[in-house]
């Protein structure tokens, strides 16, 4: 029974490997097409970043069928031709068919550990599916609000009807949900002003730091002035990099609730 359903996994996985690589090599032209002619670079990055998501997937599902069909007995040798009944037959095919399954089963395991180390690296690095959400955002921005033909042609290969989502742009939000989404915009908008504010407060530190640096005549005055800028250089990037972030929570909140869930939508699409 155990070998049977290893059977039908080893199916499935295949089918999704063939379906994924399909998917990728239609997206990846579609980049090189836009890129060749010059399109927009940040449409050209979203349309290769799913094409990179399908070539995983592809390359995933078509090694865990290699280990599915390995640990039901399908051997490289059975699926050329009867190898898995010769082997069988004898009691050194079946120490070999015991090692090739033992490999399957380790090749399942390393392949499970390094899902679950990348989603934990991804977690607490805070990255876990930040990059998808910037995909999708453009690729709906550009293809379903923009009426961008190379985003809407990503989103169709993705399976996405973005003519559906374009008519679902006309649809009344109600009045409450509008209210709320209005309140909370205008905090975010504040939060971006308050760090913008202290992005600049700390420039200007660092422009007197370097004029100071410049005045020093003593290297214990030029390293102590050295050490205040790089310090300063660190805060910079650090209320950039928020002021970046929230610059995208802000283009997410300026969407209504039926608009998130189409760009849920192809977040799952560029997963899958």
């Amino acid at each position: 029974m155990g070998l049977f359903f290893s059977a039908i996994a080893a199916i499935f996985d295949l089918r999704a490997a063939v379906s994924s690589g399909k998917k990728m090599v239609a997206l990846d032209k579609i980049a090189s097409d836009a890129k060749a002619a010059g399109h927009d670079p940040e449409v050209v990055k979203a349309v290769q970043y799913a094409m990179e998501q399908k070539f995983g997937k592809a390359v995933r599902r078509a090694i865990t069928f290699v280990a599915a069909a390995i640990s039901s007995g399908v051997s490289i040798a059975g699926i050329a031709g009867a190898g898995t009944v010769a082997l069988a037959s004898n009691p050194i095919g079946w120490g070999i068919l015991t090692v090739l399954a033992a490999g399957a089963i380790a090749l399942g395991a390393a392949i499970t550990i390094y899902k679950i180390g990348r989603w934990i690296y991804k977690k607490f690095s805070g990255v876990l599916g930040e990059q998808r959400r910037d995909t999708a955002l453009t690729l709906y921005k550009r293809g379903v609000v923009g009426g961008d033909t190379v985003a809407a042609a990503a989103l169709k290969e993705l399976g996405l009807d973005h003519k559906a989502m374009k008519a679902a742009l006309s649809a009344e939000e109600p009045v409450k949900d509008a209210k709320h989404r209005k309140e909370v915009i205008a905090d975010v908008e504040k939060n971006i002003g308050r760090q913008q504010d202290k992005l600049k407060a700390v420039e200007a530190e660092k422009a007197n730091e370097e004029k100071e640096l410049r005045r020093s005549h003593t290297d214990k005055m030029k390293k102590k002035h050295q050490e205040k800028i790089a310090y300063l250089d660190e805060r910079i990037q650090h209320y950039k990099e928020k002021t970046a972030n929230l610059g995208k929570e802000l283009d997410w909140k300026n969407l209504t609730k039926a608009q998130r869930n189409d760009v849920k939508s192809i977040e799952d699409k560029l997963k899958k």
